[in-house]
């Protein structure tokens, strides 16, 4: 059986939650950084995170996290 593009995107969005920010130490989630998941077709996953400040010192560790 083949997930639904609105699986994937719920299973998306649940492994999002485990994403801890460093700095607040509270789930990208829960502090609002998530702005949009969308799953094409094909599978292929999107996700649109807004990090507290443009110069956001933990990019990159957040990024790596939310790539797993």
């Amino acid at each position: 059986m083949s997930s639904t593009p609105n699986d994937l995107e719920a299973a998306v969005r649940t492994a999002l939650g485990k994403v801890i920010d460093p700095e607040l130490r509270r789930p990208i989630t829960e502090v609002g950084m998530v702005k949009n998941v969308t799953v094409d077709a094909d599978a292929s996953v999107h996700v649109e995170v807004y990090l507290t400040t443009s110069a956001c010192p933990k990019k990159t560790e957040i990024s790596d996290r939310v790539t797993r």
